[in-house]
């Protein structure tokens, strides 16, 4: 299998549809709302798959992709699994992230993080603990799809590494992330979300674009369940299995 790159930001968070608009609000004020929107305790179930294409192979690697979570008061559960068809593999995670910007907690079924790594992805990138780095700076609001944006920098404390984030003023949910190494001016890495799906007063982004340098990547979750906790959670949330 050729190594591919592939780096997913947890956009795929479930949202609130009816998220009330609130006055102007400074930087840090925009940034806290946005860490912590869940009003409610909610779950949600993304299953779907994950393509990548790279300049000058013909081939497209692919495998199925399995996202669940579970968003509670202080912290969001993660179980993330991807399966490679051709090869039969399999592995999984379990990935606790604290809304208080603590370090997330990742548990692997695979030390080696073979699979995943592969396709380039970071199992805690899907609790976008990115919004917790440190402020740098926010830029002048722009237009993404549609959605008005607030635009924010925010840069790794550690390793300097600074991203640009594109936020929905309505939906308080990144629409778009540009990834930026330390001292650099050309973005390496960029995400933007290009469609969603409702469900009732629930939503989540559905479908991504992820690009660089020599490479293009598809993720279609075609198979999304959303809800509340207070009204059950599905038994198959933190499994393995891909239903059909």
């Amino acid at each position: 299998m050729c190594k591919k790159r592939l780096f997913v930001v947890s956009v795929i968070l479930i949202f609130s549809i009816a998220i009330p608009v609130i006055a102007k609000q400074s930087t840090k004020q925009f940034l806290t709302i946005t860490r912590n929107n869940h009003p409610e305790k909610t779950w949600a179930i993304l299953i779907g798959t994950v393509s990548n294409r790279r300049r000058g192979i013909s081939s497209i690697n692919s495998a199925n992709l399995k996202v669940g979570m579970r968003f509670t008061n202080s912290r969001v559960l993660t179980k993330i699994t991807i399966k490679e068809e051709l090869e039969g593999i399999i592995e999984s995670y379990m990935v606790g992230q604290p809304y208080n910007g603590q370090p997330a907690s990742i548990l692997s079924s695979d030390k080696n993080m073979f699979l995943l790594g592969e396709f380039g992805l970071r199992p805690e990138d899907l609790t976008m603990t990115f919004l917790y780095w440190d402020i740098k700076k926010e830029f002048k609001n722009e237009s993404v799809k549609g959605f008005a944006c607030r635009v924010i920098g925010l840069i790794n404390p550690k390793t300097k590494e600074f991203v640009k984030v594109y936020i929905s003023t309505k939906y308080y949910k990144p629409i778009k992330v540009e990834w930026f190494k330390a001292n650099q001016t050309d973005a390496y890495r960029n995400v933007i979300v290009t469609s969603f799906e409702t469900k009732g007063s629930l939503g989540a982004p559905s479908k991504f674009i992820l690009y660089g340098p020599g490479w293009r990547t598809k993720i279609d979750f075609d198979k999304i369940k959303l809800g509340y906790t207070k009204d059950g959670i599905p038994k198959n949330i933190f499994t393995d299995d891909f239903p059909e």
